[in-house]
């Protein structure tokens, strides 16, 4: 009788029986080893720019492995919706009741400053950008004259490496979409943008030369010096985003190649020891082969109508002073799980920790993967909503703490920049073409 074909995994530890439709495990492991993510910092680049982890592609790893998940990139797109609300306003503050109130301003220069920006294409950008990574990267462009600041643009944050800094200052910023084909400083694919120093007066750069400049955002991090590490990370450094990325590719390959597996069968490595003498000291090819054939005669035994009845026997070893055995080969029958929903525990654990990490409330993005599907009522949303929109208040001032350095250069005389609160009753209508794409993006 022929037997089925036999498959191994890439490290050993598991084989495939298609003929009896069965798992082995082999109790080998050849290959197996931890990987630790690159974070850290280093500024070994040439020395002049400060590595985004050890080879200075972090961020494009981040964007690579999070794709691959149907949960981070919506949801971290979902945050910076929420934390753009209604829009931009700006205005003056009113004290005349003894308390501090909004009152919202239409200043023809500062409107034309945001037209010309699209300030909500900059926003959204931004926004996105920060829960990404926790670091943006704006861009502030000056009149040809320099007698104010003309625009503002926000870079994609993997495109960006600072130089490094001399006498504690950064002073460039080093911007390049293909850091990973062409890693060089120089050229015409790489651009360098002078660093504003945040804490000099806007005004000093009035004696300044350059036209444009990179201003520096970073949500402060414990542990990093330079680029912001996202608190979401943990699940990459914890392991549940490998959880949650294997579970679908597992069950896409069950059901892609219609794999049923009615017995596992797992075998100790003592046991190939004692089969095979000097097994430890075998190359991986040899090593393969004698698993492999080893399975292709069990199959063979068991295998067939004609061998229903057959006995067979199995060896172990025995500790009498432990009163404990040792099974050589142990045989159990699986159900069938994918009929019955195989990982949906698993799979929703998993997405239990990416919402946790990501610190969004599950209830806010409607339902999540598994089997708790509920999308929650509308009192909870609106509860949910509520409390998260004000625990954002942080993200929205950082992402428009550059229009405060612009106002001060440009003399616009404006006491706040804000974003629109959803939450109020009453909104000020406007058809002001500036505001519409405001109104639109959200």
């Amino acid at each position: 009788m022929e037997t089925g074909k036999i498959v191994a995994n890439e490290t050993g530890s598991v084989l495939y029986s298609e003929g009896l439709e069965a798992a082995v495990k082999t109790g080998i492991d050849k290959k197996t080893k931890i990987i630790v993510p690159d974070t850290k910092e280093n500024a070994q680049h040439d020395g002049k720019i400060v590595m985004w982890g050890n080879d200075n592609l972090f961020p494009q790893k981040i964007i690579k492995e999070a794709r691959k998940n149907t949960i981070i990139g919506t949801t971290l797109d979902k945050q910076a919706r929420i934390a753009y609300e209604a829009g931009i306003e700006y205005g003056k503050y009113d004290t005349t009741s003894g308390q501090k109130t909004h009152v919202e301003k239409h200043d023809a220069t500062v409107d034309k400053f945001f037209k010309r920006s699209k300030i909500h294409r900059y926003l959204i950008s931004a926004l996105r950008q920060f829960y990404w990574f926790y670091n943006v990267f704006p861009e502030i462009v000056f009149s040809a004259d320099r007698s104010e600041v003309y625009s503002i643009l926000a870079h994609k944050t993997a495109y960006c490496r600072y130089e490094v800094p001399t006498n504690g200052v950064v002073k460039n910023c080093y911007i390049s979409a293909v850091w990973d084909e062409a890693p060089e400083l120089t050229g015409k694919l790489v651009s360098k943008v002078p660093v504003i120093d945040i804490y000099t007066d806007p005004i000093a750069y009035k004696e300044d030369k350059g036209f444009k400049y990179v201003y520096p955002i970073s949500y402060p991090t414990e542990n990093e010096d330079f680029y912001s590490l996202c608190d979401w990370n943990s699940l990459r450094q914890s392991g549940w985003l490998d959880v949650a990325q294997s579970i679908p590719a597992f069950k896409k390959a069950l059901f892609k190649n219609q794999v049923k597996i009615r017995y596992l069968i797992e075998v100790s490595t003592w046991w190939w020891n004692w089969k095979y003498k000097g097994f430890d000291g075998f190359d991986d090819k040899k090593k393969n082969k004698l698993m492999k054939e080893e399975l292709e005669r069990f199959e063979k035994f068991m295998k067939g109508e004609e061998k229903a009845g057959n006995s067979i026997m199995t060896t172990f070893s025995s500790s009498p002073t432990m009163q404990k055995e040792y099974p050589g080969w142990k045989i159990s029958a699986i159900d069938d799980k994918i009929k019955d929903g195989i990982y949906i525990e698993d799979s929703n654990e998993a997405s239990s920790h990416l919402m946790y990490a990501i610190g969004i409330d599950p209830t806010i993005i409607g339902s999540q993967p598994g089997s708790k599907l509920g999308a929650g009522s509308g009192s909870d949303k609106r509860v949910a909503f509520n409390i998260y929109s004000d625990l954002v208040l942080i993200h929205q001032e950082m992402v428009l703490e550059p229009l405060y350095w612009i106002n001060e250069y440009n003399g616009w005389g404006m006491d706040y920049f804000r974003f629109r609160n959803l939450r109020e009753k009453e909104k000020p209508e406007s058809k002001d073409p500036v505001t519409e794409p405001n109104q639109q993006a959200s």
